[in-house]
């Protein structure tokens, strides 16, 4: 017979997990009803004492791994040893699985994987990739303009993630201007919108469309968009250059954050590049379709209809 190290009293004058037949005789002798139990493990104890039955996953076995993509800032109750072992999202849930259980171990956390982390301390995170890797093959064969080694462009440029009035650079900013694309998928046909500020409170438009020869539907137009832009402000000779956008590769490719791993990306990189040794280039991102700056659609628009002029006559 397994030797008995816990004494679980359930009714007596002492409730609770006594180490002692001695001290669980004090309790119960006498005592009417007396309900109590003796176990080798304190686990077994405990699940007597609170009714559950053990749970045979230990807190290590608990999610052993989570992606750094599924973190959030949400508040979690953390149940590290209770009825039932998880993160829960409101107190009553939580309480449901701590009162009256002896032992209970749980905190209120905010975000996911650091309420995960205080049950299982030795949970694998697994970072992200900053950029989504894809397939540059197609049965086999890699596709066109990616037989190429990557690079990260060296352009001294500026940029900004967050908006910025344009008010607040035109002391600074002599070219500002809003960029966007447009793509029409049936005919392979990409279109640029350029809308450059004045300070007087107007604007004028610019705009291109062609085919699409390099298979990038996705970035084309917002790329082509952008060169338009910077090869407008070099014709009127200006060297301080605000270029506003809401493709976060624009500017992830500008700066070298990302690497540029196709032919048509590259060559954006070194035009940037190259344009950077004359001009001060500014990006800033800017939420595309949303109420933060009107000119950003009216670049959207501009890229539409030069499909559709484009269409007319190709």
């Amino acid at each position: 017979m397994a030797k008995k190290n816990f004494y679980a009293v359930k009714v007596g004058r002492r409730i609770g997990i006594l180490k002692t037949w001695e001290e669980c005789l004090e309790s119960v002798s006498a005592y009417p009803n007396a309900k109590y139990k003796g176990f080798s493990t304190r686990e077994e104890a405990e699940a007597y004492l609170n009714d559950t039955k053990i749970e045979t996953k230990q807190n290590s076995e608990f999610i052993k791994s989570i992606n750094e993509s599924e973190d959030d800032n949400k508040i979690y109750y953390a149940v590290k040893n209770g009825r039932k072992i998880g993160l829960f999202t409101t107190w009553e849930e939580c309480k449901q699985q701590i009162n009256g259980y002896s032992g209970a171990d749980y905190k209120k956390i905010q975000g996911k994987i650091a309420a995960l982390r205080y049950i299982n301390p030795n949970i694998v995170i697994k970072k992200k990739i900053s950029e989504k890797k894809r397939s540059h093959k197609k049965d086999g064969i890699t596709k066109k303009g990616y037989d190429v080694k990557a690079i990260r462009s060296k352009a001294d440029v500026k940029c900004s993630k967050t908006f910025i009035d344009p008010k607040e650079l035109y002391c600074e900013y002599e070219f500002i201007a809003f960029v966007d694309g447009s793509y029409d998928k049936d005919t392979k046909t990409y279109g640029a919108g350029v809308v450059v500020l004045d300070k007087n409170g107007s604007y004028n438009t610019y705009s291109k469309a062609g085919h699409d020869e390099w298979d990038q539907w996705n970035i084309v137009g917002e790329l082509e968009a952008t060169k338009l832009a910077i090869s407008k402000a070099k014709e009127l000779g200006t060297k301080d250059v605000a270029i506003y956008h809401d493709l976060k590769n624009i500017a992830l490719w500008a700066s070298g954050e990302w690497q540029a791993k196709n032919k048509y990306t590259q060559e954006y990189v070194r035009f940037v590049e190259e344009a950077s040794k004359e001009m001060n280039i500014y990006f800033i991102k800017v939420k595309g379709h949303s109420d933060e700056c009107i000119y950003n659609d009216l670049a959207d628009e501009a890229a539409k209809n030069a499909i559709k002029e484009y269409g007319k006559y190709n």
